[in-house]
């Protein structure tokens, strides 16, 4: 085999991929708990069971149907995000997942959350919302956050998508916060 032959035959590269800081942890911490207790009792044996108690003759295929609810949710969590490459964004939803080439994105938005619990009641939560050149606003179910980190996420996504270095951690984004607040800070003092 000669040199040449091997570097042909060697492995591409593989693209670097970046997970947006944080991108769907919270929605992890609510719906793994929450699924679990759902799954529990729908299979505890005795009087909390839906499959066995008396008086839930019937019910059976309801209790099923959020128990069929429960491991699918449970399961796609476990995959909820966004991943920057190279030259694409790619967001896992809920439903589905997004692949939007990075030419084709315009901006980023801290959204207000409006999903399964209603905008009203958790006004302190936050959703991203990509923006494409063509207008378009794709919102990115499962990216729940709390403002400050939806803040840092939409702050990594809009680095991004203007070509400028980006974080890669939470922790380096809160050092870059903090840096950048504190220069703020002396130039309003001078």
């Amino acid at each position: 085999m000669t040199m040449n032959a091997a570097v042909d035959e060697a492995p591409a590269a593989q693209p670097q991929r970046t997970r947006v800081i944080g991108t769907g942890r919270f929605t992890r911490w609510f719906i793994l708990p929450f699924a679990s207790v759902i799954v529990l009792t729908a299979l505890a044996p005795g009087p909390t069971s839906a499959f066995t108690h008396p008086d839930f003759a019937g019910e059976e295929v309801i209790a099923a149907a959020f128990l069929v609810w429960a491991l699918s949710a449970g399961l796609r969590s476990l995959f909820l995000g966004v991943w920057l490459y190279d030259d694409k964004l790619v967001a896992r939803t809920w439903f589905r997942t997004l692949t939007i080439p990075r030419t084709q994105l315009a901006g980023c938005v801290n959204a207000p959350y409006s999903g399964f619990f209603g905008s009203s009641v958790l006004s302190w939560l936050r959703e991203l919302e990509i923006q494409t050149v063509d207008s378009r606003v794709r919102w990115l179910s499962g990216t729940v956050a709390l403002n400050r980190r939806s803040t840092l996420q939409t702050q990594q996504l809009r680095q991004y998508i203007q070509g400028t270095p980006h974080p890669d951690t939470l922790a380096a984004a809160r050092a870059e916060l903090a840096a950048r607040a504190s220069r703020t800070e002396v130039g309003r003092h001078a």
